[in-house]
C-alpha cells in the first residue's frame, strides 16, 4: 500500500488507520460474490488441540465480476460503502483517486477501452513476513493459475517491485510500467485464452 494513501500529517498518534482501513476492505471481499479468496495456513498440534493460523492470502477477481477499480472511480459515497471502501480522515483521498486512474488506463491499455471483461485479475498478494521465502506466495498464485488454465482464461495483475521476480518466475510476462510515488509498479499478463488480444501500456510523460 502506497506510504501516499496514509501522509504523515493526517495520522492520529496512536491509532494505525493503515490498518482499519485494509481490514474493512477484506470484510467485504468475502461477501463479494465477484471475489475469490485463496488462504494458506499453517497447522500446529494435531488433533482437537491443533491450531491453524493464516500465513499468507490471494484475492482474485472473476471474469465477470466488475473492474475492482473502474467500480470505485467516480462512485457514490453510499456505493462506495457497500463496496467495503471507507475513507477515515487520515487516508488521502486524492491519492488513491489518482493511483486508481492510472491503474484504470493501465487495464484499458491491454485489454481496451470498454472491453466486456474476460481475465482474471489478481488484486492482493500477502504473506506474513514470517513466512517469506517459503514459496508461500509462489503457491498461492500457482493455485489460482491452475484455475485459470483451466478455463482459459488470462490473468492481469499490477506487480509491486518486491513481488515482479516471483511473478517472472511463474511465466507473467510485462506488458507496462507505471511510475508512481516513488516506485514503480509493472503490468503484467499470463496469457491463457488463445483468441486474446493482449495490447500494451505506455505511460503518459504530461
Amino acid at each position: 500500500m502506497p506510504a501516499a494513501f496514509f501522509p504523515a500529517h493526517l495520522q492520529r498518534p496512536g491509532h494505525d488507520a493503515n490498518k482499519a482501513w485494509r481490514a474493512a476492505r477484506k470484510s467485504a471481499r468475502v461477501h463479494d460474490a465477484g471475489s475469490i479468496l485463496m488462504v494458506a495456513v499453517e497447522a500446529s498440534g494435531s488433533g482437537p488441540e491443533s491450531e491453524a493460523a493464516v500465513v499468507g492470502y490471494a484475492w482474485w477477481t472473476r471474469p465477470e465480476a466488475a473492474s475492482n477499480v473502474a467500480s470505485v472511480i467516480g462512485a457514490s459515497e453510499e456505493d462506495l460503502k457497500s463496496l467495503g471502501e471507507t475513507f477515515p480522515p487520515e487516508l488521502d483521498r486524492d491519492a488513491v483517486t489518482d493511483m486508481r486512474k492510472a491503474l484504470l488506463a493501465g487495464e484499458e491499455a491491454v485489454f481496451g477501452t470498454g472491453a466486456q471483461r474476460h481475465w482474471y485479475e489478481l488484486e492482493i498478494l500477502a504473506v506474513d513476513p514470517n513466512h517469506h521465502r517459503k514459496g508461500v506466495g509462489k503457491q498461492l498464485v500457482q493455485w489460482g493459475l491452475e484455475m485459470t488454465i483451466r478455463e482459459q482464461k488470462d490473468v492481469f495483475l499490477t506487480a509491486s517491485p518486491m513481488g515482479r521476480p516471483l511473478y517472472h518466475s511463474l511465466g507473467f510476462k510485462e506488458v507496462g510500467t507505471l511510475d508512481m510515488f516513488g516506485a514503480t509498479y509493472t503490468f503484467m499478463v499470463y496469457k491463457n485464452n488463445p483468441d486474446s488480444v493482449i495490447g500494451t501500456y505506455t505511460q503518459s510523460s504530461s
